[in-house]
């Protein structure tokens, strides 16, 4: 079971001699372990339920995740049965826990930034979730990360991601509290909200000591639809997954169109 619940300010309070310095994403072992072990956890059942929305109709063909932590993503794809199958993270760390869950002989795995994606071949389909698009601040860099994207997708090729957005920008600026709980572990969480700019901050404290810290961008739904279709990705569908902080947490689907240019060569 996992859980997400408001607490008091009180249980906010990191362990003597934590490490407040760690700033997300980039992960160091023990900070991916108690990332796998809380956040993931608590986000999988609702994110699981929107991949397989996402997908009901798409084919089983070869796939990416990018992004894709600890390898729960890439585990779901295998079972479904896309082959070939890449993961790619820019943390070496997580890449690790990703492969300790994933059958190496169906998964290849690649330490490589978004921004810069090169598969080894291009798929039909790519995955980009656990809010990975909202550390992507800067529009530009956004811009970057899809185009990337675009130019690894086969033509009629499908992109689905999660993100959280603002719906109402002109809110005050605020803070919240949470308590993530998941099979008997938890974490407490404080985000201040900064809704004008877009921005939020969340300092997340794991028991054991290992706090991080996340920044991120939140963009309307019609500028991440506009973002898409710069990069040659035209909408098909995007929906609510559950739970996810102050803001609705949404999946994407988009798909590449045809006939682009500036595709990648694929050795």
């Amino acid at each position: 079971m996992s859980a997400f619940r408001p607490v008091a300010r009180r249980e906010l309070q990191a362990a003597p001699g934590a490490n407040t310095s760690i700033e997300a994403p980039t992960y160091g072992r023990e900070l991916a372990q108690a990332y796998d072990a809380v956040m993931a956890e608590a986000a999988w059942p609702s994110l699981s339920r929107g991949l397989a929305r996402a997908l009901s109709r798409a084919p089983v063909a070869a796939a990416a995740d990018i992004g894709c932590g600890s390898g729960r993503v890439l585990q779901w794809l295998a079972a479904r049965g896309h082959s070939p199958l890449f993961g790619v993270d820019r943390s070496a760390a997580m890449l690790h826990l990703s492969g300790r869950r994933l059958d190496r002989r169906r998964v290849r795995l690649m330490q490589q930034d978004i921004r810069a994606l090169a598969l080894p071949q291009p798929v039909e389909l790519i995955t980009c979730t656990f809010a990975t698009l909202n550390y992507l601040v800067d529009d530009a860099a956004l811009a970057r990360a899809l185009a990337a994207v675009a130019r690894n997708l086969r033509p009629g090729g499908l992109f689905v991601a999660d993100y959280i957005p603002w719906l109402d920008d002109q809110a005050p600026p605020s803070t919240h509290h949470q308590l993530v709980s998941a099979r008997g572990r938890r974490s407490a969480w404080r985000t201040r909200l900064d809704p004008q700019r877009g921005l939020s901050e969340t300092r997340i404290a794991f028991q054991g000591g290992v706090v991080e810290r996340h920044v991120q961008r939140h963009r309307r739904p019609a500028e991440m639809k506009a973002a898409l279709a710069a990069a040659g990705l035209t909408p098909v569908s995007a929906f609510a997954l559950g739970p996810g902080g102050p803001s609705p947490w949404r999946m994407l689907v988009a798909r590449r169109d045809a006939g682009r240019r500036g595709d990648v060569r694929h050795g």
